[in-house]
């Protein structure tokens, strides 16, 4: 049986909680390369975030339909990785164009 919403909900925070603090390891965006505290393979191109960098990461799960991940809850693949000092005027000017309630 599939894990509803309101299951998940209640039990991914204690999951998120354990895990305060640590570096998230996360595939680069050429996927040949995972980004960590320094690049473990190959990245798709040079520069970007760098170690001690601040990022946000705004992700979202579903329910898999394909594979191991069938009736599953699953980290959506498309998760933007934002550095700190955009975040702000991004959300200024998403409140600026209304796609961003007040």
């Amino acid at each position: 049986m599939t894990e509803t919403a309101a299951e998940f909900i209640e039990r991914k925070p204690a999951e998120w909680e354990a895990k305060r603090g640590q570096p998230v390891r996360t595939k680069d965006v050429g996927r040949e390369g995972w980004l960590l505290v320094e690049v473990e393979g190959v990245r798709a191109h040079e520069g970007g975030a760098q170690a001690g960098d601040v990022e946000y990461r705004f992700g979202y799960y579903i329910v898999g339909r394909i594979g191991r991940a069938a009736h599953r809850w699953t980290w959506g693949q498309f998760s933007p990785l934002i550095p700190h000092p955009d975040l702000q005027r991004l959300l200024d000017k998403a409140r600026a164009d209304g796609t961003l309630l007040p």
